[in-house]
């Protein structure tokens, strides 16, 4: 029985977690390393994404503009890839290059997200055999996707430049689209997605508050008791 579920894990452990970043995002030019309590905006992701044990690539750019960027990786020894501008050729390549017939696609825009969700949407993925396994549920900002290769390969004949790949996938019915379930007590309508400045300034606010306390990087349930700390404060004013 040990052997299979180690055979398992080691299948999971072979999809490679591909970080989506780019410097030049229309609303807050280089957020992905902007300073955050204890690092960078990109670094509390990997943070996180580390302790899945998984393969980890952050896929930029080959453009100057995302140098910065670059040196990053190269500094901290990340694995990296830097190609095509449009998402779905970038995530194929990694796909392609690394043979993987899955990827975990995740938005440098979602630096909280959450490892055990990660890791269950990649069992319940190849265990549906999906093409397209996502988290609807899970507040924004903690989230992430899972698709398989075959899927990347028919979306760049769909729309080979399109941002919205979700969207696309779960819309055409050629796809197997899983959905992982979130208990009630995880289904929150916070956002702490990073697009803008006042997204930065509240996750300024929330990792100046949690992140010293807590080690390894502080998960969702901890969020949510200080959300709701909070909330209690507020309403005793």
């Amino acid at each position: 029985k040990s052997k299979k579920t180690n055979e398992k894990k080691k299948k999971y452990l072979m999809i490679p977690i591909v970080v989506q970043a780019r410097m030049d995002s229309r609303r807050l030019y280089g957020k992905v390393l902007m300073p955050i309590t204890g690092g960078c905006a990109l670094s509390h992701l990997l943070d996180r994404l580390f302790l899945t044990e998984m393969k980890v690539i952050v896929a930029t750019t080959n453009r100057d503009t995302d140098k910065p960027l670059q040196m990053f990786c190269e500094h901290y020894e990340i694995d990296a890839f830097y190609g095509a501008v449009e998402i779905p050729k970038r995530l194929w390549s990694v796909a392609e290059i690394n043979n993987a017939d899955h990827i975990v696609r995740v938005t440098a825009d979602d630096i909280l997200v959450d490892p055990d969700y990660l890791k269950m949407a990649v069992r319940e993925h190849v265990e549906n055999g999906a093409d397209f396994t996502h988290i609807p549920k899970l507040p924004k900002g903690f989230d992430c996707e899972v698709i398989s290769r075959n899927a990347l390969l028919e979306l760049m004949k769909i729309d080979s430049e399109t941002e919205y790949i979700g969207k696309i996938l779960k819309d055409k019915t050629v796809f197997k689209v899983h959905e992982v379930e979130v208990p009630k007590r995880h289904r929150r309508r916070f956002n702490y997605e990073l697009n803008e400045y006042k997204d930065l300034k509240k996750l300024r606010e929330l990792f100046s508050d949690l992140f010293s306390n807590h080690s390894p990087p502080f998960c969702l349930d901890h969020v949510i008791e200080y959300l709701d700390y909070q909330k209690s404060k507020e309403k005793v004013r």
